[in-house]
C-alpha cells in the first residue's frame, strides 16, 4: 500500500475549503428548493382562499415538539380590509371543549371526581332524563356526548334543565348513544367552578392556558378588540358580520352566580385565542401532557382524552377520529363552527406531527364528516411539510 506523505499543508487546506464551498453550495441549493417549495405551498393555500371566498384564514404545523410553520392569509375586518395577523384572536368554536375536557381531567387527577360520578353531586340541581329517571348521568357520559342530553331548547342558559324540561333529554337510557350536545360541555363548565369554587374563565386562564403559554381567555373583557378577527356568515350572497360572537360579559358577570351562570362563558365553545395557541395544544397532546417540561396532564389522562370507541362516530372524551382529511392516515383532533367561523386541530401521535386551521369565515360544505375547505388544505400541509400522500 502506498501512502502520499504531503510534504506542507497548502494542499490539505484546498482540499478542506473546497470542501466546506461544496457543503455550502449544497446547503445553498437545498435552501433555495425549500424556498421554492414553500412558495409553492403558499400559492396553493392562496388559491384555496379564492376558491372558497375565505374572508381570512390562519394555519399553524406542528413537528417534532414545536410549531414550524405559521402563517395568516386575508382579513381580520373585511369592510376596512384590514389584513388578518398570525397573532388575531378567534373564537375557536368547539375546539374550546378539548380545554374544558383539560379542566376536568386536572380534577380527576387531584381526586376532587370521578368520571364515574353523578354529575348532579356536584352541581346545584339534579339531571336527570325523565324518561329514564333512574339511571345517573355521569361526567364521562357528558364528556363523551351520551348523556342523552340536547341543545334543543339552546345551550346559552341552564333554565330549562332546571325546571326538569323534557325536551332537553332524547328517549333513550343515558350512556347508552350519541347525540352531539353543546349543553354537556357547559355543564361540565359549572362542575369545574363547584368544585373549584372558581369561575370558570379564572380557573381555565390560571390552571389552563397560562401552563400551556397561551394567550385567551373564555372572558370577552379580557381580549383587546384591535387584535380580534371578525366573523363572518355567509348569508343570500354576501358575507354578514357576526357581532354576536364576540359579545362583551361586563354587566352579565355583575351578579354571576357560579355553576348557575357558567353558559356566559361557552365552555362548550366560547374560548377565543390565537392560531398559535392550538399549536401549543396539539404539542402539548402529542407530548402525553407536557409542554415545554411543565406537565399540564398525565399521560394517562391523555391516553383516556384518546380512547376513542372504534365504532362511529368515533368520538371520545372531546377528542374524535378522522380518517378522511388525509388520505392514509388516522388523526386524533377536534374541529368547530359557529357564527361562520370554521376551525380544525389534528395531530398523528404516531409521527409526531399536527396541524391547526382557522377561518373567520368561508363558502364550505361538509364531506365525510369534515368541511371540504379542510380536507384541501390538510392534505396541501401533509403533502409540504411531511410527504406526499397517496390518493
Amino acid at each position: 500500500m502506498k501512502y502520499i506523505i504531503w510534504k506542507n499543508n497548502s494542499t490539505i487546506k484546498k482540499i478542506i475549503f473546497l470542501s466546506f464551498l461544496l457543503v455550502v453550495g449544497i446547503t445553498s441549493l437545498k435552501a433555495q428548493a425549500d424556498k421554492k417549495k414553500l412558495k409553492e405551498f403558499e400559492s396553493a393555500i392562496t388559491d384555496v382562499v379564492k376558491k372558497y371566498e375565505m374572508q381570512g384564514l390562519a394555519v399553524s404545523v406542528v413537528k417534532k415538539g414545536k410549531a414550524i410553520y405559521t402563517e395568516a392569509w386575508g382579513y381580520r375586518d373585511n369592510v376596512s380590509q384590514t389584513p388578518l395577523r398570525k397573532n388575531d384572536f378567534f373564537r375557536i368554536a368547539s375546539i374550546s371543549k378539548v380545554f374544558t375536557a383539560i379542566a376536568i381531567m386536572q380534577l380527576v387527577e387531584q381526586g376532587l371526581l370521578s368520571l364515574e360520578d353523578s354529575v348532579s353531586d356536584y352541581i346545584d340541581f339534579d339531571i336527570k332524563n325523565p324518561f329514564f329517571p333512574n339511571n345517573i348521568i355521569t361526567i364521562r357520559m357528558l364528556m363523551n356526548h351520551t348523556s342523552s342530553i340536547n341543545d334543543k331548547k339552546g345551550y346559552y342558559s341552564f333554565e330549562a334543565l332546571m325546571k326538569g324540561d323534557s325536551s332537553c333529554f332524547e328517549k333513550y337510557p343515558p350512556g347508552s348513544k350519541f347525540t352531539y350536545s353543546n349543553y354537556n360541555y357547559n355543564i361540565l363548565g359549572a362542575v369545574v367552578e363547584k368544585v373549584t369554587k372558581l369561575r370558570f374563565d379564572n380557573y381555565m386562564l390560571r390552571f389552563v392556558l397560562l401552563p400551556l403559554q397561551i394567550e385567551g381567555s373564555f372572558n370577552r373583557d379580557d381580549i383587546k378588540t384591535n387584535r380580534i378577527a371578525k366573523i363572518y356568515k355567509y348569508k343570500e350572497g354576501k358575507f354578514v358580520e357576526s357581532v354576536a360572537a364576540y359579545t362583551q360579559n361586563s354587566e352579565k358577570l355583575t351578579e354571576y352566580e357560579l355553576g348557575i351562570n357558567t353558559p356566559f362563558f361557552s365552555p362548550a365553545g366560547g374560548l377565543k385565542t390565537t392560531i398559535s395557541g392550538l399549536s401549543h395544544l396539539i404539542i402539548a397532546l402529542i407530548g402525553k401532557g407536557v409542554y415545554q417540561k411543565k406537565m399540564i396532564l398525565s399521560t394517562n389522562s391523555v391516553q383516556e382524552m384518546e380512547s376513542i370507541p372504534k365504532t362511529k362516530p368515533q368520538y371520545g372524551l372531546s377528542l374524535k377520529y378522522s380518517d378522511t382529511l388525509i388520505f392514509g392516515k388516522r388523526l386524533i383532533g377536534q374541529t368547530g363552527g359557529a357564527y361562520g367561523l370554521i376551525s380544525a386541530c389534528f395531530y398523528d401521535p404516531n409521527s409526531d406531527f399536527g396541524f391547526a386551521i382557522i377561518s373567520n369565515g368561508c363558502r364550505s360544505n361538509y364531506m365525510d364528516g369534515s368541511g371540504d375547505v379542510f380536507k384541501e388544505i390538510s392534505q396541501l400541509i401533509y403533502t409540504y411539510f411531511n410527504k406526499p400522500f397517496k390518493k
